[in-house]
């Protein structure tokens, strides 16, 4: 089960309303209106719409019954659906009428408690509804719908709960990572790759937000994604095998060796698409993430093409753009993150002795970015700071979240 996208503003609970409110075809005339939208038509359940900027909120209240319509023409703020930015639901209201809100365009809908049917137009097909109601109810839209629950249940995929604003589908999250040493070290041994940094702290600050994640991973020191990519790759074939023995995994995340993107952009797509289509061809359901990684100090020398280590990650941040443009993918932008604080934060060491490789606070900071960009979660919230002291843990944190939400 996949994460549901999180930017669609929250709704609560819905009803239908009366044919006889007859708004004007301005939207600047809907602001502050107010519809009867009860069966018994005596005001005890309303629509409230305000405008706020380009866009509009509506509030539904009251207790009761709410009409239902025969067509979405006849909803009285249907002329402005898809302006509607933010809906509000109380508790009391009983059902979801017909068309209600199969114009708008939001991602996903919250009805309270009270709610005990939805109709089969109440929606757009699209949005996913997450009920507070802990319990079944009477449902005939075709949208995905997940019921409340605030403990991890028995049975997973069909109940959500909240993690700070967010709402979040009460499952086990599979996380696969392929990549080198940017992304198991740091370590005793340079040559131990069998416990991740990144991938760990990933799983650690995940469960530590109230998230059931999982990871896999295949590393190998220098190793490439073309490498990866290769089934008669001694490595490659374990991706290989890994892929086709589960075909649960929920994302797989790609980090290439450390400057191929820049050196030699060819090689790094041509990997990118192979583990693209092995993706496609075993999974069910996953999401192919491409992980952007950083400038460091050690390679800004003479005779480099990079004369700071800020313009050396804007180059490699620019070739997963690229990658990601042209493979339709997206990018957990750790690199830039790196940046950041490297700029901003020098009593934070973000890399080893080596300056290349990531330090602890390297790692923290890693799956800092991992955590917010593929959950959607403010990980500013978490408490896990691993072998970091708080004020270190938290700087990385809020460059994270400003990195993947600002």
């Amino acid at each position: 089960m996949k994460l549901t996208k999180l930017f669609g503003i929250a709704l609560a609970s819905i009803t239908m309303l009366a044919g006889c409110n007859k708004a004007t075809s301005e939207n600047s005339g809907y602001d502050g209106r107010v519809f009867d939208i009860s069966v018994a038509q005596d005001e005890s359940i309303t629509a409230s719409l305000k405008k706020v900027g380009a866009n509009f909120e509506i509030t539904i209240s009251g207790e009761g019954e709410a009409l239902s319509y025969e067509r979405k023409e006849l909803v009285p703020w249907n002329a402005i659906s898809k302006k509607i930015s933010e809906v509000k639901i109380n508790e009391g209201i009983t059902n979801i009428g017909n068309y209600y809100f199969y114009s708008s365009t939001l991602d996903y809908y919250y009805i309270p408690s009270s709610v005990i049917k939805v109709e089969e137009f109440s929606f757009n097909a699209s949005s996913t509804i997450y009920s507070y109601s802990t319990e079944e109810i009477e449902f005939e839209a075709e949208n995905k719908i997940y019921y409340y629950s605030e403990e991890a249940p028995s049975e997973n995929n069909k109940y959500w709960h909240k993690v700070g604003e967010n709402p979040i589908i009460w499952d086990t999250y599979k996380v696969f990572f392929i990549g080198n040493s940017f992304t198991f070290y740091p370590h005793d041994d340079e040559f131990d790759t069998s416990n991740p940094a990144v991938a760990n702290l990933t799983k650690n600050i995940a469960i530590d937000l109230g998230l059931a994640v999982e990871v896999d991973f295949v590393v190998k020191g220098a190793h490439t994604l073309k490498k990866f990519a290769d089934a008669n790759d001694e490595l490659g074939a374990i991706v290989d095998e890994k892929l086709r023995a589960n075909d649960d995994y929920d994302f797989v995340i790609l980090q290439e060796q450390s400057t191929t993107p820049v050196d030699n952009y060819n090689a790094f797509n041509l990997g990118v698409t192979g583990l693209v289509k092995k993706v496609k061809e075993t999974q069910k359901d996953c999401e192919v993430v491409l992980y952007a990684t950083w400038g460091f100090p050690s390679g800004v020398v003479v005779g480099s093409k990079f004369s700071t280590v800020k313009e050396m990650e804007q180059l490699i941040r620019d070739a997963y753009i690229k990658c990601a443009d042209e493979n339709n993918l997206r990018v957990n932008h750790v690199g830039e993150a790196f940046t950041y604080v490297y700029e901003n934060h020098k009593e934070i060491s973000l890399y080893g002795s080596d300056d290349k490789h990531q330090s602890y606070a390297g790692a923290y900071l890693s799956a800092c970015v991992h955590v917010a960009s593929l959950f959607n979660v403010d990980v500013r919230t978490s408490n896990f700071n691993g072998r970091l002291d708080a004020t270190t843990a938290n700087t990385l944190k809020e460059a994270a979240y400003n990195v993947v939400f600002n």
